[in-house]
């Protein structure tokens, strides 16, 4: 009986069980030979033969202790040695040629005599013929192959190159125009680091090849070394998604290359984590003395003096609210017109209470982190002495349905390193728009109740009872009024004082 069993490394042996008679002779119950492959095909055709070779030599024993010939005994071993070499044979060439020859010739003869030595034996003719079928067999093996596709399987586009790619990826995920150019800026990257390979046999290597190029092309910004994580992580999102749909799509195969290529340097958000602090009094005066505020040359040109009114625009009210409610730039900019509403006199905005990166731990653990979270923000007298009422007249009559500041990217406007804070001269690693908020929380110190102060900046309740969307009662109002004062007097931006 014979087994074909594997070993913990992978490779194949042969198990043959000894009969009882040969146990004296051989020595031993059980015969194991390494078949030196770890591949099952193969394997079963090195046992095929081995077998066969193992079952001939125990036949040849018997006819040798029947027949008491101790000469045909020695000569049984000879043969059996010059077999094993021709196992051997087969079982390491790869390419046979002549020595495929010379072995079959070696065969027919060992068969031959095997015939004529256990001519009164049935299993002779089969024992022979068996060894021919696994001499056919191990050729078959050991001719040359053709190498296997890697490809094979895969879509047709698999071959291609990753940049070609981006017609059908678009096709399929269609993307708006800017978003268009930067994919096609990435993929033209990605050519001059890897060339046209295939894009099935893309690794993480050659990511990490495109990233390093992406590091020496793009120009870093004054005092960093690498380029921003944002322009980093926007650029290997062009990669990572093309190279995604490619794999979703039986492109390729396998885990994502992108995996763990990261951008470098510090997050938005860490960079954002910094302890932000209040403005100063001299910071606000340069903020609102700026010719954003007194006259500037043009909307474009807004840091120039000039004759160009700035009041209809919400860069000219933002900052100004920011500082006399304490919401943030996102909780201001998806205010809607219809989120001013009046109660009891009283002129309220309507502000989803939302959490932000700028928030400290302290903030972000106070602030209720739902949809349904609206905070009734006052409008303080001080606004509507700037004339925020005439400014939302005007925002009603252009765009009624519209949003209380007209569309724009205000936080690259605001704390860009060379937009409006870098050129009043009051930027800092510690300062940015969020700092009206810190500002607005300092002037809040002066109401006495703490609950109230709470509810102003949007913390959640401390009470079951509390809640965002009730406007304040007309003591808490007054209070608000008449003991929360701006740091600094903004008389010069009254209506008919200096505009």
């Amino acid at each position: 009986m014979t087994y074909l069993a594997r070993k913990p490394s992978g490779r194949y042996h042969l198990r043959v069980r000894v009969p009882r008679d040969l146990v004296p002779v051989i020595g031993r119950q059980e015969i194991r030979r390494s078949l030196g492959t770890s591949e099952r095909q193969t394997a079963s055709i090195l046992a095929g033969a081995e077998s066969a070779r193992l079952r001939l030599i125990m036949g040849e024993m018997r006819l040798a202790i029947d027949q008491n010939d101790e000469l045909a005994l020695r000569a049984l071993k000879a043969e059996v040695m010059a077999y094993e070499v021709l196992i051997e044979t087969y079982k390491n060439e790869k390419a046979m040629g002549e020595r495929l020859k010379a072995a079959n010739a070696r065969l027919k003869a060992v068969s031959h005599n095997v015939s004529e030595f256990c001519g009164r034996y049935a299993e002779a003719r089969e024992i022979r013929d068996s060894l021919q079928e696994v001499v056919k067999s191990l050729a078959a093996v050991v001719q040359p192959r053709t190498p296997a596709d890697p490809l094979a399987g895969l879509h047709p586009d698999a071959r291609q190159p990753l940049d070609a790619l981006l017609p059908a990826f678009l096709a399929d995920v269609p993307q708006p125009p800017k978003r268009l150019a930067e994919y096609e800026t990435e993929l033209a990257r990605w050519r001059r680091a890897n060339g046209d390979k295939a894009v099935a046999e893309i690794t993480r290597q050659d990511v990490i090849q495109y990233h390093d190029l992406l590091l020496s092309e793009v120009k870093p910004r004054k005092g960093a070394t690498v380029a921003s994580w944002v322009t980093q992580n926007k650029a290997l999102s062009c990669i990572r998604m093309v190279l995604g749909w490619a794999t979703d799509t039986d492109r390729r195969r396998g885990e994502l290359p992108t995996v763990r290529v990261s951008p470098k340097g510090v997050t938005k958000a860490e960079r954002e984590r910094v302890k932000r602090r209040s403005w100063r009094e001299e910071e606000l005066r340069a903020i609102f003395a700026a010719p954003l505020y007194t006259g500037c040359r043009s909307k474009s040109r807004y840091s120039e003096p000039g004759d160009e009114v700035m009041f209809l625009d919400g860069r000219y009210w933002l900052p100004l609210v920011a500082l006399m409610t304490g919401a943030r730039l996102g909780e201001l900019t998806q205010l809607r017109l219809s989120d001013v509403v009046e109660t009891r006199g009283v002129v309220y905005l309507n502000v989803t209470t939302e959490a932000s990166a700028e928030d400290d731990a302290d903030d972000q653990a106070k602030t209720a982190k739902t949809e349904n979270a609206v905070r009734m923000l006052p409008v303080h007298p001080e606004l509507g002495r700037l004339g925020i009422a005439d400014y939302i007249h005007a925002r009603r009559k252009a765009d009624p349905t519209g949003l209380l500041f007209e569309p724009r990217d205000y936080g690259k406007f605001f704390n860009d390193h060379n937009r409006f804070f870098a050129r009043v001269g009051v930027k800092s690693d510690v300062t940015s728009f969020h700092s009206f908020r810190h500002t607005h929380k300092d002037m809040l110190r002066a109401l006495r109740d703490s609950d109230l102060r709470d509810r102003l900046m949007g913390h959640a309740p401390r009470s079951v009872g509390e809640g965002y969307g009730s406007p304040l009662t007309e003591a808490e109002v007054a209070d608000f009024f008449k003991l929360v004062r701006p740091p600094i007097d903004l008389g010069h931006l009254y209506p008919g004082r200096g505009r």
